[in-house]
């Protein structure tokens, strides 16, 4: 910014031109010397503006001190002589439909995302504008999904762990160690460290927080639209109550998980065992009809006797079709 007035200048102009003059610096933050002008200002209109100055630097000076706490963890790795942390965390363990989406992200060693948390502690609009943050400066990302059937098939554990696999294998570039959010790790071709609360100690974790979770609110998103009815855009296959409802007023639908209890519990009578049915007859290997008949065999104890019965039928003609023994 150019010389900026004195108190005498500035007593001749209104807030606005003030206002105009200090946003045309194009600064985050405002020199404490303009802002000790504005505050000596007879004008209680410019005072507040000052504070209001005042304010925006002291959340600046707090946003790059936590990007700095940060990116400690990573900065005492590289000092140890590692290049590519790769940050990985998971959306979507806890909702009755959808996938669990895992992200990993290798960032540069300084990447300058201030403002980058734990998604959960971030607006929708934060995520989506970090998210394009995140996918320009990283150094590699990757994405790695686990569909509701094999969630079915595993149980959520193992099928996280999956995904965390899959989304290092998609990232194209192999980790010379992997931050992992939580207390497990999924057992990668690198060094692995579980990090409990990593998405708001770690920043890599975060980013990858943030990369899951904006994949899987946008894949749901586009769910509510093949699958109108169940309001999967608000709230994104988490048990709300108004998810239970739809299941009670329109059964489930291809996406939802049949081993999380509220699923069948909430579903009209029969409702269930049409989509376990589909899992079988459309098995193309023995090995997936195997996995589904697994899938099911996890789910049976929330069936009726009847359609455990229809299922063992059906799995028995789709098994002679395979020229198996039923």
């Amino acid at each position: 910014m150019e010389t900026f007035p004195d108190t005498t200048q500035l007593a001749g102009m209104s807030i606005s031109k003030i206002k105009s003059l200090v946003d045309s610096g194009g600064e985050d933050t405002v020199s404490v010397e303009i802002i000790g002008l504005l505050m000596k200002d007879s004008r209680a209109g410019v005072r507040a503006f000052a504070r209001t100055l005042e304010n925006r630097n002291l959340r600046k000076q707090n946003l790059l001190r936590k990007h700095d706490e940060m990116l400690e963890l990573e900065n005492k790795i590289h000092a140890e002589g590692m290049k590519f942390i790769a940050g990985i965390d998971e959306a979507g363990r806890g909702p009755l439909a959808g996938p669990v989406v895992s992200a990993s992200v290798i960032l540069p060693e300084n990447p300058g995302l201030t403002g980058l948390d734990d998604s959960k502690k971030m607006t929708a609009k934060s995520r989506e504008e970090m998210y394009g943050r995140i996918t320009k400066c990283a150094v590699a990302w990757g994405i790695g999904m686990a569909e509701n059937d094999e969630i079915d098939e595993i149980g959520i554990l193992e099928a996280t762990m999956k995904s965390m696999r899959r989304a290092v294998r998609n990232m194209g570039t192999t980790p010379d160690i992997a931050l992992i959010d939580g207390n497990k790790t999924p057992g990668l071709d690198c060094k692995e460290r579980a990090v409990v609360g990593g998405d708001a100690i770690s920043l890599s974790i975060a980013a990858a927080s943030v990369i899951a979770k904006v994949t899987r609110d946008r894949l749901m998103i586009e769910m509510d639209r093949v699958f109108p009815g169940y309001g999967f855009a608000q709230h994104k296959g988490y048990g709300a109550s108004s998810h239970a409802a739809a299941i009670a007023e329109l059964g489930p639908c291809g996406i939802h998980r049949f081993s999380f209890r509220l699923v069948p519990s909430s579903a009209p009578p029969g409702t269930c065992v049409k989509f376990l049915k589909k899992r079988l007859t459309s098995a193309p290997t023995p090995e997936i009809l195997e996995r589904a008949a697994t899938g099911i065999a996890r789910v049976k104890g929330s069936l009726s006797e009847n359609d455990i019965a229809e299922l063992r039928k059906t799995y028995k003609v789709c098994k002679k079709r395979f020229g198996g023994k039923a």
